[in-house]
């Protein structure tokens, strides 16, 4: 009984995420992880980065198109996603941990970075607390996943705006 429920919970798991990711267009795809950090319409951070007053510069990526839904809870005590600083060598700048409602900031790779950089690593790690997941399809993308000196824009693509409205309908 036992193996046959979870067998039932892979296939609907599979599913379900088989119909995240939809066709925009020729172009590229949205596409979402089914977790996010909004509740009733709002996604509250509190940071204790020494990166936080870039934080409101990531935000206002979303916020130019989704509304004011990223907002900071520094002086309210809500929280939804805590923001904190770790290093190690190599690896990631940020990444957004949806099991435990954080986002690390690696102090190894972002103190390499200038403010563009440092901007758009921050407005994609903020795309993922709003339900959106990788977009490969053109660097251009926010939500593209290889980070570098190239890396994404700060500007919302098509692709991008595709994957944060079908996002949307989950929050």
């Amino acid at each position: 009984m036992k193996r046959k429920l979870l067998a039932m919970c892979g296939i609907i798991t599979c599913l379900t995420l088989s119909l995240a990711h939809k066709e925009v267009s020729a172009a590229g795809t949205t596409s979402i992880t089914l977790q996010h950090f909004v509740i009733n319409g709002s996604m509250y951070y509190q940071s204790s980065s020494k990166y936080t007053s870039y934080l409101s510069y990531g935000a206002n990526t979303w916020n130019s198109y989704v509304g004011n839904v990223i907002k900071s809870g520094e002086s309210s005590g809500r929280c939804y996603c805590s923001i904190y600083d770790t290093y190690y060598s190599g690896g990631i700048a940020a990444r957004t941990i949806y099991s435990t409602g954080q986002m690390e900031c690696n102090t190894f790779i972002l103190d390499t970075y200038g403010w563009t950089e440092k901007v758009k690593t921050f407005a994609h790690e903020f795309g993922h607390t709003l339900g959106c997941g990788e977009n490969n399809c053109a660097s251009y993308n926010v939500m593209y996943p290889i980070m570098g000196i190239n890396m994404g824009s700060r500007t919302l693509s098509v692709n991008d705006k595709a994957s944060v409205d079908l996002a949307r309908t989950y929050w």
